[in-house]
């Protein structure tokens, strides 16, 4: 066991040695998780060389008290929040597609509820799941909790 042991921690130890610091800036999950963090950032309207140097949950707990994580269809907190692409607005995926497959089937159109929105249309396609704000709403949700 004593020699598994050290077999395994040398051979980590020579890994290691052979990844530098611009390998690992490199690598698909470092990329698509700054590529995440630019996307973010354009939606707050920031742009990503500001947050170059920020931690992802650092960002959130910045900016989370200007976003409202309220569906405007069930006036609860969201819990996976759908995106709407046509007029940037948000919804609950549950509420969101019960909706419409409610209007389609009366052979209406779902009109986006929010006050102002002059989107009359919205379809399914339209949509897209917000995995950014759905992390935005769970620090939310443990940032009250700790107070």
């Amino acid at each position: 066991m004593v020699h598994l042991r050290d077999s395994v921690k040398g051979r980590f130890t020579e890994l290691m040695s052979g990844v530098s610091d611009a390998d690992l800036q490199r690598h698909s999950k470092v990329v698509a998780f700054k590529d995440s963090v630019r996307k973010y950032a354009m939606q707050a309207g920031q742009t990503a060389d500001e947050n170059e140097g920020e931690e992802l949950d650092e960002d959130i707990a910045v900016t989370q008290s200007q976003t409202n994580f309220i569906c405007p269809l069930t006036q609860v907190e969201m819990v996976n929040p759908m995106k709407n692409k046509i007029c940037n607005h948000y919804y609950d995926q549950g509420a969101v597609l019960e909706m419409i497959k409610v209007k389609h089937k009366n052979k209406k159109t779902f009109r986006c509820p929010k006050v102002g929105c002059d989107n009359t249309d919205v379809q399914q396609s339209d949509l897209e799941l917000d995995l950014v704000m759905k992390r935005m709403i769970q620090n939310h949700k443990r940032q009250s909790k700790k107070t």
